[in-house]
Order: structure tokens, then C-alpha cells, then sequence
């Protein structure tokens, strides 16, 4: 029995890996909550489909959830890429002037940075939330005088 137990407990740990690894960009952080919270369900859902006790209706309600959710996190997915990808020329902009103003090289008034163009699949931003432009500033060991405008 222990071994069919494991069994099915990789096979759930495999799907969830799976599932993370389609969404690009997604913090360390994010995926450990992700793997806490989903679980779970996922075993008890490999559980069911594996079950001979379990009615052909209740599978077939199963797999249709389970195609939702392929669907749904296809397009969760597709916004973490287009922000990703937004993300990640922010930071390249923000610690090549990080290098500049620490060299005495330049000193910008202003930075150009680009907002999210998928909003759903960010997390707040800064010129949602200011706070957030001066925990920028220290992080990329900018000066308080430098402003960010959003494009």
C-alpha cells in the first residue's frame, strides 16, 4: 500500500513541478507557496482518476476541472511572459544607471521604465504604489533625487 501511495505522490509532485515550470519568471518565493497551497488537492485529484471505486461521471467532472485549469494556467502563464519580459529590461535599465551614477559618470534626473502590460499578472507596481519607487532607489542604490517616469 505504501508503495502505491508514492507512487501517486510523485506523480502529483511531477504535475505541480510541471505546472511551475510553464510560468516564466516566477519568484522562488511564489512557487514554494504554490507547491504548500496545491498539495493536496493535486494528490487527492491523481487519487480520484486512479480510483476504481470512483463513478465514470465523477472522472469525467475531474478531467473537464483539470482542462480548465490547463487553460486557465496557459493564460496565467502568458502574462507572467509579457511582464517578464518587461521586468526584466526595467532591472537591465535600472542597474546599468545604478553603475553610471555610481562611477560619477552620469547623473539622471529622470529614468525611463516601462509599466506592465499585463497588470493582472504583476504584483503591485510602483506608480501604483510610490512606496515601492523608494525601496527601488535603495535596492538599486539610486538617490532619492532621481525620478522614475512610467511609459
Amino acid at each position: 500500500m505504501s508503495s502505491i501511495f508514492n507512487h501517486r505522490r510523485s506523480e502529483a509532485i511531477v504535475v505541480a513541478a510541471l505546472l511551475m515550470l510553464l510560468a516564466p519568471g516566477v519568484a522562488w518565493r511564489a512557487q514554494v507557496t504554490f507547491y504548500l497551497l496545491m498539495f493536496s488537492p493535486i494528490v487527492y485529484t491523481m487519487a480520484l482518476l486512479r480510483s476504481d471505486r470512483e463513478s465514470n461521471a465523477q472522472k469525467f467532472f475531474v478531467l473537464a476541472v483539470l482542462v480548465v485549469a490547463c487553460v486557465n494556467s496557459y493564460k496565467i502563464s502568458a502574462g507572467f511572459k509579457q511582464n517578464y519580459r518587461i521586468h526584466r529590461a526595467n532591472d537591465i535599465i535600472l542597474r546599468e544607471v545604478s553603475d553610471r551614477i555610481g562611477k560619477n559618470i552620469d547623473d539622471d534626473d529622470e529614468i525611463l521604465l516601462f509599466k506592465a502590460p499585463a497588470p493582472y499578472y504583476a504584483g503591485t507596481m510602483p506608480y501604483d504604489r510610490p512606496l515601492i519607487e523608494t525601496w527601488m532607489k535603495q535596492y538599486y542604490s539610486l538617490p532619492e533625487s532621481v525620478n522614475f517616469v512610467w511609459k
